[in-house]
């Protein structure tokens, strides 16, 4: 009876380090079983001197001779057959040629603008170019890149022979724009290939520079201060990194660089006292956030509108005058803001005022000038005459007076004596007494003796 193969072997893979198997049986089997890689006969026997890591593995009576590689290696991806010599009954018989393959998987990726497991730095919004390499490979790696998770697209791919025969390395560049989400994410290469079922990965952190948001700043709601109000800002810068560092100006003038930062909040805060002063209607005060990364620090101004009165009130002219004359006099306050509104007073009676004039102060606010004019009768001797100023915007007022004097001639003016038909005697002493009523200032009386 010829001897015939009841299995052939067929074409099959095996990945580095694994254990394989080849299948080769024959049914009447009279000759005897070799196995041969790649032309060269590895020997009869079922252990294999020249080949450690082969033998041949079955029960001989049952005619199974598979071929077990332990260890697959790259030396083992080769073609194979199975051969069985002639005998008296029966000729030789050769099987088909069938080719392991060996599957070697990628060392771990190497990405060429890091050190493995390390952190890069990069800017938020700037292009970046990274490279990864996945070497000595059988067949040639795929590379896929992720970044916070996410895998990426648009890479480009070049492969190249390896450091072996059949072994090929593969390198893909991919180019990242990171944003500011990314910070604290990774960034991975993975390389994968038929000899794994998972990608080999290689990654590192990714911290992300970015700005901090525009700062804002608590403690000044309202639209006008009082001067000598004391405020309390608190400016507060969320996000960036690093964190932003905080400072406090008055127009150009920096009035405080301290802050400090809370790490698991994500923001810096810095505090600043100020007392109002009437100069600081209209300054700006600035709270300044920045960074290494912002290109001009980030700001929130505040424009203070502070109001206040009057600090004094005073009235120049002169105010006596001849009955029926006219005095003229000027109201004059500080400065105040808004302007002070002034009005005059006498005998508990509002005067009219015809003339009113401002101009600004130079510590700030504006000067009010109120003048009036008054005609003069005696009976406004003596009379308090006051002039009022109100800030209405902070409704505190002050004031100033005067006492108006009015010049006057008597009214009446007489001598009290003996009377007319009274005859008088040489050496007689006589009274007689002066009487006036009236005129200011009081009037002097002469004695003149007529004859």
């Amino acid at each position: 009876m010829k001897q015939v193969f009841r299995k052939q072997p067929v074409n099959s893979s095996s990945v580095e380090g694994e254990r394989t198997f080849i299948e080769c049986e024959v049914e009447a089997l009279s000759g005897q079983v070799q196995w041969v890689r790649d032309g060269l006969l590895l020997g009869p026997g079922r252990s294999l001197p020249g080949f450690p890591r082969y033998r041949m593995i079955g029960n001989s009576l049952a005619g199974i001779f598979n071929l077990q590689i332990d260890n697959v290696q790259l030396e083992d991806d080769a073609s194979y057959q199975c051969q069985v010599g002639q005998s008296g009954a029966s000729v030789g018989i050769i099987s088909r040629t069938v080719w392991l393959d060996v599957l070697i998987p990628p060392m771990p990726p190497i990405i060429q603008e890091v050190n493995t497991e390390s952190t890069l730095t990069w800017v938020a919004g700037k292009e970046y170019s990274l490279t990864c390499h996945a070497q000595d490979s059988k067949p040639a790696s795929s590379i896929t890149f992720t970044k916070s998770g996410v895998e990426l697209s648009g890479s480009e791919t070049t492969v190249n022979p390896g450091s072996k025969a059949k072994l090929y390395s593969t390198v893909s560049t991919i180019r990242i724009i990171p944003e500011d989400t990314d910070n604290g994410n990774d960034v991975v290469c993975g390389a994968l290939n038929l000899g794994l079922t998972q990608p080999r990965r290689t990654s590192f952190t990714m911290n992300i520079l970015y700005p901090p948001e525009l700062p804002t700043v608590e403690g000044y709601s309202r639209g006008q201060v009082k001067a000598g109000e004391i405020l309390q800002l608190v400016c507060t810068s969320i996000g960036g990194n690093p964190l932003a560092a905080l400072q406090w100006l008055k127009g150009d003038v920096v009035l405080s660089q301290e802050w400090e930062t809370d790490v698991s909040e994500r923001t810096s805060r810095s505090s600043l006292t100020y007392k109002i002063k009437p100069e600081d209607d209209g300054v700006k005060l600035m709270c300044e956030a920045l960074n290494q990364v912002t290109a001009k620090p980030l700001r929130k101004v505040i424009i203070l509108h502070v109001v206040f009165p009057p600090l004094r009130v005073m009235i120049f002219g002169v105010s006596r005058a001849v009955e029926g004359k006219d005095i003229s006099l000027s109201c004059v306050t500080s400065g105040s803001n808004p302007p002070a509104t002034v009005r005059w007073w006498a005998a508990g009676k509002e005067l009219n005022v015809t003339e009113v004039t401002y101009r600004t102060a130079t510590l700030g606010g504006v000067i009010t000038v109120s003048n009036m004019s008054l005609t003069t009768s005696r009976q406004d001797n003596g009379m308090s005459l006051m002039c009022e100023a109100v800030n209405e915007a902070v409704f505190q007022s002050r004031s100033a007076s005067t006492i108006i004097q009015v010049h006057y001639p008597p009214e009446r003016i007489w001598i009290d004596g003996p009377p007319a038909t009274t005859s008088f005697r040489t050496g007689m002493q006589v009274t007689l007494t002066c009487f006036v009523t009236g005129g200011n200032p009081p009037a002097r009386l002469v004695w003149k003796k007529c004859w």
